[in-house]
């Protein structure tokens, strides 16, 4: 496989978990503005914090946010 098969096969992996989920997507673009924690995720999108946290860990483990002292952040 090719440098650049590899890297348009990260980027598709990437972009599917961005966007098979409207929750994901969601907190995605929360996120874009400013670190936020769940509770201030939960007050921003209208959700439960159980939907959100779910979301954010299946996004931390494809290394998009990362969990910080006061709150996550998109990693860019």
């Amino acid at each position: 496989m090719s440098y650049a098969s590899d890297k348009y096969d990260l980027a598709e992996t990437k972009l599917k978990a961005f966007t098979r989920s409207a929750v994901r997507t969601k907190v995605m673009l929360c996120l874009l503005e400013k670190e936020l924690n769940a509770g201030e995720l939960e007050k921003e999108m209208g959700l439960r914090a159980t939907t959100i946290l779910h979301s954010l860990k299946e996004l931390s483990e494809e290394k998009l946010v990362t969990k910080r002292d006061r709150g996550y952040r998109l990693k860019i």
